[in-house]
């Protein structure tokens, strides 16, 4: 039997930030891992910006990230085209006013990055393997749980031996397959199968003969639809392709996709360097439940979307971040268990707008083809009744031949209408519309934990800073010594934080005199600031009075906007009895 105060299962990112975040106050996790060794088939490739001021607080430089990530410019870039030889159109965050917005409102020196999960959880593994308070081990396969007065005994397959964990708190970060939360009795929302993709990882250096750079290419000609990702021009490419109503994964072979790469390519001649092919399925799901007891659905085991927005790893990062200072702050005997409530009261009603937006953005990039007269729902119609039982006495060679001259009947249609301005430029405007498939600073940065209402923006590609209860506390700059910090410095995920001018006095007999001293740190900014490009000062940009304070959640998010600092002791400790239900 071993102990330990927190068992993870599923060593994915949303695991092993889970862990780190535990360690960071002080908590000891063992974190279990069903692989033998680290998947090497690429899947997400979207880091979020807040993802990465989340993995800064658990410990990892961002340097680190960005050595392994794609260049900036080609990580903006997304192309729709017929072949990556003939552009449609494309959008391109490289846009002076788009980046101006991302440098404006973040912290760190790349506000999102084009980098493989595959080589994000390298990273990651390492500082889990450094840490001292996790206990990792892979080649353990969750089995079973079991419940006995306030622990959880899970039984586990380690190297074909059975082990007994026995935890106060199980995270359940296993991913898609969901064998803990089925175990659980917790139901999954949402339709089960969109779509099925067949792909194919490839790892040559094509950096010198792209036309254009870009992480994400779509590829519209019909016998090679599907998209082209750019893990990183030199050396990682993931081609995904939709299986159509008459196709199985087993038609995609080495041959097959070769063949269609060097339609994709425009080139007979290519040959992929192929590292492994794999297949998915597209869904749209929310676990009706995030918990049950002291068991948590975490990432992937409570909600799966569409990868189109690149919202899914990102989200799990999140519920990491919200969930695990709660639970270290329980662990730690600062705060009553039904603080942890809060977790899905918070992180649900975003993960629902996360969920519709990528399913949005999934049937967007279908209205594409619209423009050009080649219908993919019509298509697909055509395809049902062609393979259906009623016309079962047709040979399947045969069948085949239809759908191979059908394609090449769209796409001389396809050709044909790229030469028409008139086509074109409404195809522009079509792909001009979708920019917030991928200018997402609005979903990423305009969460606001509340009951009722969640996240501010309507807009994805839009984020008002707000200093407002349950906002991530905005970026703004102001000097320390010989150079400008960011706000976002100021946080600890270990304490609460109370920012105030530097000139008030009154904020620590407060704090003494109300014993919040031990989990609450004052830190103080300048009077003059600078918030979103432009020299204030911090009255005007908190909308408080010159004694007014910020108070803030381990996690970054305001708990409270304090007017001024003639609110009485018992007013104080209220906002944490009420909101954090601490011991105090």
């Amino acid at each position: 039997m071993i102990s330990t105060p927190v068992l993870i299962i599923g060593a994915g990112p949303s695991g092993m930030v889970s862990a780190l975040l535990l360690a960071k106050n002080g908590i000891p996790s063992v974190l279990v891992e069903k692989r033998a060794i680290p998947g090497k088939h690429p899947k997400a490739h979207e880091i979020s910006g807040r993802t990465l001021e989340i993995l800064n607080t658990a410990g990892i430089p961002i340097e680190e990230l960005e050595s392994e990530a794609s260049p900036h410019e080609d990580g903006s870039r997304i192309i729709f085209c017929r072949t990556i030889k003939e552009e449609i159109g494309r959008v391109d965050l490289n846009d002076p006013v788009i980046q101006k917005k991302y440098k404006d409102h973040s912290s760190l020196s790349s506000p999102y990055l084009n980098l493989s999960q595959t080589a994000l959880e390298s990273i990651i593994r390492k500082y889990v393997l450094e840490n001292k308070l996790i206990t990792y081990k892979n080649n353990c396969e969750w089995v079973s749980f079991e419940k006995t007065n306030q622990k959880i005994i899970s039984k586990l397959n380690f190297e074909a031996k059975e082990i007994l964990i026995e935890s106060d708190y199980t995270l359940c970060c296993e991913g898609a397959g969901g064998q803990c939360r089925n175990a659980l009795g917790i139901t999954m929302k949402g339709p089960e199968k969109i779509r099925e993709f067949a792909n194919i990882y490839f790892t040559n250096d094509l950096s010198g003969i792209l036309p254009t750079k870009a992480k994400l290419f779509f590829i519209f000609r019909p016998d090679s639809a599907g998209i082209l990702i750019a893990h990183h021009s030199k050396k990682r490419w993931v081609y995904h392709v939709p299986l159509l109503v008459h196709e199985k994964v087993s038609d995609y072979t080495e041959f097959k996709f070769v063949s269609n790469l060097q339609k994709v390519f425009d080139d007979p001649t290519f040959i992929p360097e192929i590292e492994s092919i794999s297949s998915w399925s597209m869904t749209a799901q929310i676990a009706s439940s995030f918990s049950k007891g002291r068991i948590f659905l975490i990432g992937d085991s409570a909600h799966r979307f569409p990868p189109s927005g690149g919202l899914g790893l990102n989200s799990g990062v999140a519920d990491a971040h919200n969930l695990c200072w709660k639970l270290s702050y329980v662990l730690n005997v600062l705060a009553e268990e039904k603080i942890l409530k809060s977790y899905e009261i918070e992180r649900k009603p975003v993960i629902q707008i996360n969920c519709e937006e990528s399913l949005k953005n999934y049937h967007k990039i279908s209205k594409t083809m619209d423009v050009f007269g080649l219908n993919v729902e019509k298509m697909e119609r055509f395809l049902k009744f062609l393979t259906s039982p009623l016309l079962s006495f047709l040979p399947k060679k045969l069948i085949y031949k239809i759908i191979s001259i059908l394609q090449k009947i769209g796409d001389k249609v396809l050709q044909s209408k790229l030469k028409n301005p008139e086509i074109l430029r409404k195809a522009k405007e079509n792909i001009n519309s979708q920019v917030g498939h991928f200018d997402r600073i609005g979903l990423d940065l305009g969460v606001i934990y509340e009951t009722k209402n969640t996240s501010e923006e309507n807009n994805p590609t839009e984020y008002h800073p707000k200093f407002i209860k349950g906002a991530r506390l905005p970026h703004f700059l102001f000097q320390e010594k010989s150079s400008f910090v960011s706000s976002h410095t100021l946080i600890e995920y270990s304490h609460f934080i109370l920012i105030c001018s530097e000139e008030n006095k009154n904020y620590e007999k407060i704090l003494k005199e109300s014993g919040l001293d031990k989990i609450i740190k004052i830190k103080k900014v300048p009077k003059e600031i600078q918030f979103s490009g432009v020299t204030t000062n911090w009255s005007t940009m908190t909308k408080l009075s010159d004694t007014g304070a910020i108070l803030v959640r381990p996690d970054g998010h305001i708990l409270e906007c304090i007017q001024d600092d003639t609110l009485s002791i018992i007013e104080f400790k209220l906002f944490f009895l009420a909101d954090s239900i601490l011991k105090v």
